[in-house]
């Protein structure tokens, strides 16, 4: 089979490898589509290789192993792309980041298939496409799972900073959660175009205009409930902190350089996500059969 190979750092080859061997418990996967995430092109970036990168992974199941029971041969799969040992407390629950064993990560969607456990795969409904449905578990589920977290409250005033593909989910899926409205801030033009077509209430440029003000007077001074922020700027991290009414909630990916002492004194929740789980991402599929346009 092709697969496309990170060789060296922003090196990728295109190679003739030997197809997965199936080992208990595991299926093949023809892969049809696979996303691009943030953290490929960090790896890509980078120095450090990982072979056959490629986690957001659609596809049809080609062949099963022994003890698999649940797939046949031709069923449509998402892959879930983190897996914990599937014996304790989280993993039982659907929460495989938080194995207590250590969760791994699933990779190999850069190819034409993929080797994954069993337990890693989700159905895809014929209803949607390949495309749509690599992007479903963690394109998707790892923002509707941070703004889970973050509490909205009912009718309550949600930030979203970055309007990249992550972002441009929060802002639907904070209307889906219960915001009463959503503000979406971003320099690029173009993203709060598409962030005000897919429902953002308030659409700023925090690079060139008062936001802080605006968050001000949109909310009678309070500030917003919750603050997400996808961008991995510390100085715009501390800005999205920064408009968050007391009692309220922050939430982003990493915590680095962050000063806390505003966080402290106003009592505002601090919330780190890094990821989806699985249970976020059969809700995403839910979300997307209900809610989210194509």
């Amino acid at each position: 089979m092709k697969a496309a190979i990170h060789v060296g750092k922003e090196r990728v080859e295109v190679r003739e490898v030997s197809t997965p061997s199936l080992e208990k418990g595991e299926c093949l996967v023809e892969v049809e589509a696979c996303g691009i995430c943030g953290s490929d092109r960090w790896w890509l970036s980078g120095d450090l290789t990982r072979d056959i990168q490629g986690h957001e992974i659609s596809g049809t199941i080609a062949a099963v192993g022994e003890e698999v029971e649940r797939w046949q041969v031709g069923d449509r799969v998402v892959v879930y792309a983190v897996i914990g040992c599937g014996e304790c407390g989280p993993c039982k629950q659907g929460m495989d980041p938080y194995c207590l064993q250590g969760p791994k990560s699933v990779c190999g969607g850069f190819a034409e298939y993929t080797k994954v456990k069993e337990r890693s795969l989700l159905p895809l409904d014929p209803s949607v496409d390949f495309v749509t449905g690599c992007l479903l578990t963690d394109n998707v589920g790892t923002p509707m799972r941070a703004l889970a977290r973050g509490k909205i409250p009912a009718g309550g005033v949600v930030a979203v900073w970055g309007l990249g593909p992550l972002g441009l989910v929060a802002v639907q899926g904070a209307k889906i959660l219960g915001a009463g409205k959503v503000v979406a801030l971003d320099p690029v033009p173009k993203r709060r175009e598409v962030a005000r077509s897919l429902g953002a209430d308030i659409v700023l440029n925090p690079s060139s205009e008062d936001f802080e003000n605006v968050v001000l007077r949109a909310t009678g001074g309070y500030g917003v409930d919750l603050s997400l922020c996808t961008v991995r700027d510390d100085g715009v991290a501390e800005k999205a902190a920064s408009i968050v009414r007391r009692n309220g909630w922050f939430v982003r990916r990493r915590i680095r350089d962050l000063r806390f002492w505003g966080l402290v004194l106003h009592e505002v929740g601090l919330c780190c996500k890094r990821g989806t789980c699985k249970k976020r991402a059969h809700q995403a599929w839910a979300y997307r059969h209900a809610h989210l346009p194509a």
